[in-house]
């Protein structure tokens, strides 16, 4: 097993040292390169946890405790992150050695390219020959981690036989999924009504509801931190007071979101017209008797904001050019937009 190991998540970089252009964690990141301690970095996707993470892995393999790569181990989470960080490694060696230049981040790429030359110079002194054998770099998954020391330790681990991580759990998802539901009807009176009141919702259709866990179990480390698994915490009270405002937050974030996307893919000055032409028919009454689906509209002057308040507005813009299969409306009769139009005869 490693001496030293960094763990790795997949995300892209770019890093800034310099003194001029020092970006405000600058200190944080230097602090990470302190190969004598453990850190845990967090950061936003594309704020360069990974390349930092590359820079600590090489400061690590140029240490002149390590005699052979394998002392150090960096874990990710997928096999794609480890091929990457692999590949990101071999190249940070090989324009190393080949002397190219540095382009893309010269400030940064300027240190990453002093800790890879360090690596070459151990590479060379003890031949580990990396650049020829690049499976030497200890980068593996977690989960070839965890079933390592399975096997290594049966008694303790309760494994019996030979444990292989598959790769696609959808088959165990599904008998997950199937064992909970049958669970209807069974000694456990609260799991039993929970699996009710969920039928109830669905139309009591058990592959609707089979579908809808099978869904939830790839993304439970993202429910799982908002819904408590105590049952002591699973009353209304607490799931007003604790759970539901946060679920709120993120559904009102997803929506703003999209707002944000949809607003940019659209010229300004069509979006106001748009939001004009929508203000003067909201008038309008709805088709044989029907409520008119952009009512809400009536009287607006200007585009409604990329908030969770506007969503409806926004909601009644896409009405006007699109149909019910999301596609671009050919014709504006009022059995198709929902309201009725006036026709205005041209004068003279």
């Amino acid at each position: 097993m490693a001496d030293l190991f960094v763990v790795a998540k997949s995300d892209d970089l770019r890093g800034d040292t310099s003194t001029s252009r020092r970006t405000p964690d600058w200190q944080e990141r230097e602090r990470a390169l302190d190969i004598r301690r453990s850190w845990i970095v967090e950061a936003p996707a594309g704020s360069g946890k990974t390349g930092l993470l590359i820079q600590r892995l090489l400061k690590l393999l140029a240490d002149e405790s390590v005699e052979d790569p394998s002392q150090v181990m960096a874990i990710t989470f997928t096999v794609k992150a480890t091929a990457e960080m692999r590949e990101r490694v071999i190249a940070q060696l090989g324009s190393a050695s080949q002397g190219e230049p540095l382009t893309s981040d010269p400030d940064f790429d300027r240190e990453t390219r002093a800790l890879a030359e360090m690596v070459l110079r151990r590479d060379a002194s003890l031949g580990w020959e990396l650049l020829q054998h690049p499976r030497r770099l200890n980068i593996r998954t977690i989960d070839s981690v965890c079933g390592e020391v399975a096997r290594l330790l049966p008694v303790l681990s309760g494994a019996g036989g030979r444990q292989i991580p598959v790769e696609d759990p959808t088959l165990m998802y599904r008998e997950a999924a199937r064992t909970t539901l049958m669970q209807l009807g069974g000694n456990d009176a609260e799991l039993d009504a929970a699996l009710r009141t969920v039928l109830l919702h669905r139309d009591g259709s058990l592959r609707d509801c089979e579908r809808l866990l099978m869904e939830m179990l790839p993304l439970r480390n993202q429910w799982g931190e908002l819904v408590p698994l105590g049952r002591e915490q699973l009353d209304d009270v607490f799931l007003d007071q604790a759970v539901l405002p946060k679920l709120e937050l993120a559904l009102e974030q997803a929506v703003c979101a999209g707002l944000t996307r949809l607003s940019l893919s659209v010229p300004a000055d069509i979006l106001q017209e748009l939001a004009s032409l929508a203000g003067e028919m909201g008038h309008a009454e709805g088709y044989r008797g029907t409520p008119s689906p952009i009512a809400m509209c009536a009287g607006l002057h200007t585009m409604p904001q990329e908030t969770a308040e506007d969503l409806e507005h926004w909601r009644a813009l896409i009405h006007l050019l699109t149909t019910q299969e999301s596609k671009w409306r050919a014709t504006a009769a009022r059995n198709h937009l929902g309201f009725k139009i006036e026709k205005i005869m041209p004068s003279g």
